[in-house]
């Protein structure tokens, strides 16, 4: 029984982030998109010129 408030908390993060995911989809015009970890990196440092390379992708 110790593990029982746990259970509560750990289905209700997926059931909150799910309707407020559907709610920007149906109300906004925002897209959710993603892609490999290696393409979100060269977008965030376009976007974010400021912040350096890691080592892995600066060669």
């Amino acid at each position: 029984m110790t593990h029982f408030g746990n259970y509560g908390q750990d289905r209700l993060a997926p059931y909150i982030l799910s309707g407020a995911f559907r709610f920007l989809l149906a109300w906004t015009h925002l897209r959710l998109k993603t892609g490999p970890p290696n393409l979100l990196a060269q977008q965030h440092l376009v976007f974010h010129r400021q912040t350096e390379a890691p080592t892995s992708l600066s060669a």
